[in-house]
């Protein structure tokens, strides 16, 4: 297995990494994009087990975060659009030019899943996995989370951005630190019913461009991505030729939990991660778990 960083854009802007396996032939491109503000270096073990299994893995931080880390000034100037319009864009021609005979899959993450369909490149993906990706309007929750995010966009973003000029989460121990253009539209989202899809001003037509398949994953003791929440996200890709929402209990496969994040822990490695390649190479029924 090699680990290459590229720089998508040439000018020093964008970098990705690539996880490559040791053989020539590569069976699929596998794009992880991760939750809101969680460094691309949490995916990184996935990463390279599936390059152990003969894909290609890409990771990435959003503008502004981790490897793509930028001055104060520059973090002003970031935006959604800069992430998913622009950069997420670049990152799915990049990898069609560069492999343009192999199946391109993505893995979603929470608000990466959520908000794949913000770019109008989506249809270059053959398939989708969405894991705990979830409409994250309050309302959808049940009282502690919806306790917590009330904490966050009524109390934390209001007070520390105007001080900082961006959400320090690194001080309060929440991820990476996020451009105030986009925590502020993602507050906006938080606290309007319909999340994304009740924002008019955000070019949400790629998420009907979609005409691959699509599977939706939400475990049952996932408390901030409920049935219902990925549900709706999943709804979001209409045009999808077969899709697919499962539920998934910790039991079923061999975890005593698995919550929000434990998806992409090693402990996943000998039960889950096996199945989500299923996903991407046969049907997703190979997953077990409830259809609905």
């Amino acid at each position: 297995m090699r680990v290459e960083k590229v720089d998508v854009y040439g000018t020093g802007n964008l970098f990705i990494r690539l996880f490559k396996p040791c053989q020539k032939k590569t069976k699929k491109v596998v794009l992880i994009c991760g939750g809101l503000g969680i460094n691309s270096v949490f995916y990184q073990s996935f990463a390279r087990w599936l390059a152990s299994q003969g894909c290609c893995a890409v990771t990435f931080d959003h503008r502004g975060l981790g490897l793509n880390s930028v001055s104060k000034a520059d973090m002003d100037r970031i935006d959604v659009d800069t992430w998913l319009s622009q950069d997420l864009s670049a990152i799915l021609f990049w990898l069609r030019l560069n492999y343009p005979n192999v199946p391109l899959c993505c893995i979603g993450h929470s608000f990466g899943g959520a908000t794949l369909g913000v770019s109008p490149a989506i249809n270059l993906l053959d398939k989708i996995v969405l894991v705990s990706a979830q409409s994250g309007y309050m309302g959808g929750f049940g009282h502690r989370i919806k306790a917590l995010l009330g904490m966050y966009v009524y109390i934390l973003i209001p007070l520390l951005v105007p001080v900082f000029g961006y959400f320090p989460a690194k001080k309060i121990g929440a991820g990476e630190n996020i451009p105030r253009r986009v925590i502020c539209r993602w507050q906006q989202w938080v606290k309007t019913p319909g999340y994304i899809q009740a924002d008019f001003e955000l070019n949400r037509e790629g998420y009907r461009r979609f005409r691959g398949v699509l599977t939706a994953i939400s475990f049952s003791d996932d408390a901030m991505a409920p049935l219902s929440t990925v549900a709706e996200v999943a709804d979001y890709y209409s045009e999808a030729s077969h899709s697919s929402l499962l539920s998934i209990s910790p039991e079923e496969v061999g975890l005593n939990e698995v919550g929000h994040f434990r998806m992409f822990s090693r402990d996943a490695a000998e039960t889950i991660w096996p199945k989500i390649l299923n996903s991407l190479t046969s049907a997703p029924e190979w997953l077990g778990g409830i259809r609905h």
